[in-house]
């Protein structure tokens, strides 16, 4: 292994969390196998271990790229379909939203709105409830949500 390659200390404890992140530690419950993971607060710290290895410039170990691999697989019944220690994984990664109905794209879709509102009203000429109308129907919105978003944008504004 050259130089580069070798793990520090810290380094080391950033992998131990990012493999008791994605496969768990192995228990036994009953004689059988069960997989334990992280709490809310281990499982943030750990997270964050994963992502500086995966931002690092050092090569990322195959084990974790195999257990990314088995957290991202959509067909859990084809291999990889189990952790080294050969208990099911009983979890799976999915990609959502960050902030459901809210967050940065929701706040510059009601800009955009308000924009393409006042457009409409004040220099084309339309009605008000015309151009709120015609807005609502090409957001999919009602004119509430329009009106809602108009008065956002002149808070903005400090109007």
């Amino acid at each position: 292994m050259a130089d580069n390659e070798k793990y520090s200390a810290e380094e080391m404890d950033d992998l131990r969390l990012a493999y008791r992140l994605l496969e768990g530690a192995g228990d036994s419950e009953g004689g059988l196998p069960k997989k334990r993971y992280l709490d809310h607060d281990e499982e943030i710290v750990a997270r964050k271990a994963l992502v500086r290895m995966l931002r690092g410039t050092k090569p990322l170990r195959s084990k974790i790229r195999w257990l990314l691999a088995a957290l991202l697989d959509p067909e859990t019944e084809t291999p990889p379909f189990s952790s080294f220690d050969a208990a099911p994984m009983e979890r799976r990664l999915e990609f959502t939203a960050r902030h459901r109905g809210g967050g940065q794209t929701q706040a510059f879709r009601k800009l955009e709105m308000a924009v393409e509102f006042e457009a409409l009203w004040k220099y084309e000429g339309k009605s008000r409830d015309d151009a709120l109308n015609e807005i609502a129907d090409r957001y999919s919105v009602s004119v509430r949500t329009v009106e809602s978003a108009f008065a956002h944008y002149k808070a903005v504004l400090d109007e």
